[in-house]
């Protein structure tokens, strides 16, 4: 499955089975060393995730009005 790639199957009629497979699209030093597959977070994308997680964490100790504003 092509990175970015949305991917959902439903099955309608009686059992389903369905099997992923994964490849890298960037040069290998962009994912963590154990991702054999590419099937992790690039590590930019894994270290934007945490800013921005640390981030709401630090305007969630916002005053009301600036939680409302940041939103």
């Amino acid at each position: 499955i092509p990175a970015l790639w949305a991917h959902h199957t439903e099955a309608l009629h009686g059992p389903s089975v369905a099997v992923n497979v994964f490849w890298r699209e960037l040069q290998k030093t962009a994912y963590p060393q154990k991702d054999l597959y590419g099937n992790a977070d690039p590590l930019a994308a894994g270290e934007a995730l945490r800013l921005v997680d640390a981030a709401a964490k630090t305007l969630a100790n916002s005053p009301r009005d600036h939680k409302v504003f940041y939103g």
